[in-house]
């Protein structure tokens, strides 16, 4: 899976399991808003399912450290943490 896939990937777990409508993330500075914010309006608990869900789909683990540093709070601070998770992921497999 390649990087552009990755933010796909977040992208349909975000319009499936968060039920957000597709043509707001048309709008590219959606994903530097703040997930708990006005604009976007998540709940701690839609944070907590996008974050189950990420984990499952990706087959990945996200560090606690990275949540309590502000790695999850928009879905482009998501991309990036998770992007940076598979490729360490993948050179701890070629080693």
């Amino acid at each position: 899976m390649d990087l552009d896939q990755v933010r796909e990937e977040i992208n349909e777990i975000v319009f499936d399991v968060m039920g957000m409508d597709k043509n707001k993330l048309k709008d590219e500075n959606y994903f530097y808003e703040d997930l708990l914010g006005e604009a976007m309006q998540f709940s701690p608990r839609d944070l907590l399912v996008l974050f189950v869900h990420i984990e499952e789909r990706l087959q990945i683990q996200i560090p606690e450290a990275d949540i309590l540093n502000g790695c999850f709070n928009s879905l482009d601070r998501i991309h990036s943490t998770v992007c940076r998770i598979i490729q360490e992921k993948r050179i701890k497999e070629l080693v």
